[in-house]
């Protein structure tokens, strides 16, 4: 009997399109290739146009929370700042505590973006190595509008690194005009892939940083990345299967479906989710800095989250209920990756028809 697999509408991973299921069969070639070499270093030169970067790309296999780590590691040798507005920036910061950092925390109510003035009057009270920020924060669906903390950036030596997990590939990210020294995701979300690949952008003065950290481990260490990246490879075994999706990919958003136009095209599906939700519910989110790839929803009808998931999954949709502490008093709709407009009405009146809207 064949299984049948419920469409995701959840905020990740998100609806992998068959083309690119097909693509990660291509058979497997050995990773001290030429040819792995030269797919490594095609794919990292697509992946810069797409983040605007000349930066180096780094790709391995894992989450995105690997990279998170890393940064920790290979770039804060003592102090750190952590602007958390959501469950993601916290992890970020229980990162740096556990590795015995110096970490403060910007605290931001959940559902907001950082003021920038707070901020800037934060990062002038104290000396940090490096802050860092969630772009768009998928427990809370609040995109943290990063070009207008640009200026902020530029006024200080502090390293700015970006968790970019639900926004890169999706929302614009203009990793060299904004003064950003990392940006990190992974290939499950608005890249609409299998996850299991961790990627990063990397500037040279995070990488000059690195060079003078003394203890990096060997798995996650950027001077041991940077030496296989230059020349097409990892350190260690990659994941050849993602590559190769990635690539082919990566090709189709910039050469088959334009860069600004899937910006554009997540702008629509974040707008129409937005209004579904107001008409019935109300937004989590301040909604000035909503987010095009994932809205969270308050439950204002008190719905029983978990009866209208196993009442979707019935009907072929698998649905998001909050994250964390908002599990039960909201629910998630993710609208990313390479979801269309028809697919995001049919869930939506779907949706209405199982809440009895």
């Amino acid at each position: 009997m064949t299984k049948k697999f419920p469409f995701l509408m959840i905020p990740g991973p998100v609806q992998v399109r068959e083309e690119n299921l097909k693509v990660m069969a291509t058979p497997v070639i050995g990773h001290r290739t030429k040819m792995m070499a030269d797919l490594f270093l095609e794919t990292a030169s697509l992946m810069q146009q797409l983040l605007f970067t000349e930066n180096q790309i780094f790709f391995i296999p894992g989450s995105a929370s690997a990279f998170m780590e890393a940064a920790i590691i290979n770039l804060v040798k003592k102090s750190v700042l952590n602007v958390v507005n959501g469950a993601f920036g916290e992890r970020w910061h229980q990162m740096a505590k556990n590795w015995n950092k110096e970490a403060d925390k910007l605290e931001v109510t959940w559902g907001h973006a950082v003021d920038p003035q707070v901020l800037r009057e934060k990062l002038e009270e104290k000396e940090y190595e490096a802050v860092t920020i969630t772009h768009n924060e998928t427990s809370t669906g609040v995109t943290t509008p990063l070009e207008k903390l640009a200026p902020i950036f530029s006024d200080f030596d502090t390293l700015v690194l970006v968790d970019a997990v639900s926004s890169a590939g999706g929302i614009p990210l203009k990793m060299d005009d904004w003064g950003i020294d990392m940006v990190i995701f992974g290939t499950q979300k608005c890249l609409a892939l299998p996850p299991g690949l961790g990627i990063a952008a990397v500037s040279e003065r995070a990488l000059e940083k690195a060079r003078k950290i003394p203890y990096k481990g060997w798995f996650l260490n950027f001077e041991l990345l940077e030496k296989y990246a230059k020349k097409g490879y990892n350190p260690a075994t990659p994941s050849v299967s993602h590559m190769f999706a990635l690539n082919h990919q990566l090709k189709y958003i910039i050469k088959k479906e334009g860069i600004t136009e899937r910006f554009i095209r997540h702008e629509t599906l974040g707008k129409q989710t937005r209004e579904w939700a107001k008409k019935y519910f109300d937004l989590f989110a301040q909604e000035e800095v909503a987010s095009n790839t994932v809205t969270t929803i308050k439950n204002t009808k008190d719905l029983d989250l978990d009866s209208v998931k196993k009442d979707l999954l019935e009907r072929g949709y698998l649905f998001a209920t909050g994250y964390g502490p908002l599990s039960k008093t909201t629910f998630r709709i993710g609208h990313m990756g390479d979801l269309t407009e028809e697919q995001l009405k049919t869930y939506l009146a779907t949706l209405e028809k199982v809440m009895n809207l």
